[in-house]
This record gives C-alpha cells, structure tokens and sequence, in this order.
C-alpha cells in the first residue's frame, strides 16, 4: 500500500478501487502478477458491493470499527449520517439532535456522539466511498427482519457456490445467526456441500445429532437471498455465473 500511495496512485481510500492495472505493475517491487491479482481483487469485491459499516469502518475513525459501526448502521443508515451533518434540519434529512438521541441510547453516551463526529471529521472519505456505486444496508437487513424470525448457530466446512466464507459470516450474522468455527450440542446447522464425505466435521455433527443441509438447503432454512446472477445450483454440478450483487429489501453478499 506504501508503495502505491508513495507513487502517487492512491490519495484516498476510494482512489483503491480506481487502481489501473498498467500503472500498478509499473511500480517498482510490484510487477504485472501483482497488480493482477491486486486489481482482480478489489473488482470484485466492488462488483459485490460494498456493505454501508465496510465503508464506515475503513475510513479512520477513532475506535470505531466492525462491531461499532454495525451497531451505529442499525439505528441510521449511512446516507442518513451523511445528511445529518451535510444537510441537518431539513426535509431530506433527521435533525443533529435525533441523530445524537438515538444513537446515545443504542451506543451509550461516550460512543453514540463519537459515531457521529466521525462521520462529520471524515466526511470527504465516506462520500468519496458512496460514490462508487449502490452499497448494502444494515438497517434495511434489520428492518425487514421479523422478531420472531428464528435463528441459527451454523457451521460451514468446505466451499460454497455462491459466497466466499467471510463474506457468507457477514451476510448471516446481519440477519441475526452466528457462524462458529466448530461443532458443538448447541449447533443447529452443518452446511456443507459434501454432506456424505467423512470429514472430521461431518462425523462430529452425525456424533452430536446435528442436522447436516447443504448450500441450497442453508439458503431456504436459513432466508437468504442468492447473489445477483447466480443460480440455486445442486451441490457439485459446478453451474453458476460470476456477477455483482442486486441490492434489494434483503441486501446480501
């Protein structure tokens, strides 16, 4: 990264995603394999979308990363916390003190109000992060979330079709499942697309009596939307399609 800032090429963090690959591998100790993988990279991960506490996590505010900004994108979205210190007091926008209210009373009163600095200090960042096209909504994961609505404690072992796995814990735990790394009594949920292989995993769950589904059974149990694009496919038929991800009331990764 030192390296691409020192040679001009990144200014801001939305600079990231504008990166040619020529001038990449032009820098010197980088290379075309490089800048190939770099830039291939962050395309896709910008074909995906962005998630809003992705783009408010990244850009330096004090204490304020994941788990904060997830917490913080419950209570407003980010184009509210945008217009609430661009534009505050208008018709387009919630007032400063609402804003502040609700989020000292879902962060506390030292984080909620640092929230909101930060989004003011560093305003230039997130618009310029904004602009780079539609990005996933926490609230509006949240809001269409209902209540009772059950939820699940997962495991994954092997690849999935249609998400790579952090993508797929983030995905899932902002619609209220956990995704622990092992298996437990108190997993509901094995997801793997070899479910008859003997894997360490697979055996641990037949031991403990945890229901073992695969991709396409996870994806009905558990509510989730398919990434733009990419079909609902039998686990090892190898048939999907590359694309971004639509944004819709259900946003995913």
């Amino acid at each position: 990264l030192s390296k691409l800032v020192n040679a001009g090429l990144i200014a801001g963090l939305a600079d990231c995603f504008r990166l040619d690959e020529d001038r990449v591998a032009s820098v010197p100790g980088l290379g075309l394999s490089s800048a190939e993988i770099l830039c291939s990279a962050l395309e896709k991960k910008l074909a995906s979308g962005l998630w809003d506490w992705e783009i408010l996590a990244s850009v330096g505010i004090l204490n304020v990363g994941r788990t904060l900004s997830k917490e913080a994108l419950k209570v407003w979205s980010l184009d509210e916390l945008v217009a609430c210190v661009t534009i505050p007091d208008t018709p387009a926008a919630p007032s400063e003190t609402a804003c502040r209210e609700a989020l000292v009373l879902a962060l506390g009163a030292e984080r909620g109000p640092m929230v909101l600095e930060g989004v003011r200090n560093h305003i230039d960042d997130i618009q310029d992060l904004i602009a780079l096209g539609p990005f996933k909504s926490t609230k509006s994961v949240v809001a269409a979330i209902s209540a009772d609505t059950p939820k699940y404690k997962v495991v994954v072992t092997g690849d999935l079709n249609h998400w790579d796995r952090d993508a797929f814990k983030d995905y899932i735990e902002t619609l209220g499942h956990k995704m622990v790394g092992s298996i437990s009594g108190k997993t509901d949920f094995l997801i793997t697309n070899t479910p008859n292989s003997g894997t360490v995993k697979n055996r641990k769950a037949q031991e403990l009596g945890v229901r073992i589904i695969t991709e396409t059974e996870a994806i009905e149990i558990l509510g989730l939307t398919v990434p733009n694009g990419r079909e609902v496919v039998a686990p090892g038929s190898g048939t999907e399609t590359s694309a971004g991800f639509r944004q819709v009331s259900l946003e995913d990764l």
